[in-house]
């Protein structure tokens, strides 16, 4: 780990909770903000030092971030920090990218004027962390974003999954969280939107496309997942899902005070869309209709033969005198 600082800096801020909480807020900011690295080694006694705790609330830490994904125990050889294989980034990106859109769906069927306006100062403080903030203040908010939304989709069993799938996923967008944070903000605001719309179709797309577009961020930013796919780094994700240029970026107003119903937002989400879809192919004209051949005319009927005529009757013989 590079770097020095207070022990247990980065968790002050929730010093009245358990030391063991506090050890793991203070982990998870160091490997999402990447000081410490995929596949390092996380030893106890090292740790304990370093951040000036007992080995109890280090081992409550390690086996808290075990849980999310972001750490391995593994048997006699202790705890590192995850690292996962590109099939693996395949299959949770899938996943995510699935389910996030039912999220969206709901949300826009089920929201109400509270949540709308919680996801709204989320939204807001994104945006000012897009430009100056850290990578886990980035991850924490993106969290806040996606739970909220599942929470106004009124679905208890998907807000359970998607909070689960999400600690899986944090390692692998930690990659890239800082150098797409503007577009991933642009796209959570065109997500609202189209969900403060009550537009459930425009939701959902919006919501699978963010997800896909940041795991092949996610993949490209890094270089050690990059390798271990064969430096293919859209491997890990369906063909359709790379195969679209990057919406144009909202800017000025259009990013947030337009949210609300059919916000120029939206209209200019759906027209990149739109510009996107495939052109369809000029209809094939159909080829002429082959003309009926000619009927065969029928052959003239076979004239009746003549009757042969009968023959002349026998005369009676003369009657016997």
């Amino acid at each position: 780990m590079t770097g020095s600082r207070p022990p247990l800096a980065v968790a002050a801020a929730a010093r009245n909770a358990p030391l063991g909480e506090r050890v793991a807020a203070q982990l998870r900011a160091d490997i999402l903000d990447g000081r410490r690295l995929p596949g390092e080694r996380l030893i106890e006694d090292r740790l304990s030092e370093e951040l000036g705790v007992s080995r109890v609330p280090i081992r409550e830490a390690l086996r808290a971030l075990a849980a999310e994904g972001l750490v391995e125990l593994l048997p006699r050889r202790g705890a590192s920090v995850a690292r996962a294989s590109p099939q693996t980034i395949h299959d949770l990106i899938e996943v995510r990218a699935t389910l996030e859109a039912l999220n969206a769906r709901l949300a826009a069927r089920n929201h109400d004027a509270a949540s709308a306006s919680e996801l709204r100062r989320i939204l807001a403080a994104g945006d000012a962390a897009a430009r100056s903030g850290s990578a886990s203040e980035l991850m924490r908010l993106n969290g806040e974003f996606h739970d909220t939304l599942a929470r106004a989709g009124r679905n208890s069993v998907l807000w359970e999954i998607m909070r689960t799938l999400r600690e899986r996923t944090n390692l692998i967008f930690a990659a890239s969280a800082g150098a797409r944070a503007p577009q991933n903000w642009t796209e959570h605001s065109a997500i609202l939107a189209a969900v403060l719309d009550a537009d459930e179709e425009l939701a959902a797309m919006l919501a699978t496309r963010h997800v896909r577009r940041a795991g092949d961020a996610a993949l490209q930013a890094d270089p050690a997942t990059h390798a271990r796919s064969g430096g293919d780094t859209h491997a890990a994700l369906p063909v359709d899902a790379r195969a679209q240029p990057d919406a144009a970026p909202l800017t000025g107003a259009a990013h947030h005070t337009h949210i609300g119903p059919r916000t120029d937002t939206v209209l200019r989400a759906s027209a990149t869309l739109s510009a996107e879809a495939v052109a369809p192919t000029d209809a094939v004209p159909p080829t002429d209709a082959v003309p009926p051949t000619d009927a065969v005319a029928p052959t003239d009927a076979v004239a009746p033969t003549d009757a042969v005529p009968p023959t002349d009757a026998v005369p009676p013989t003369d009657a016997a005198p």
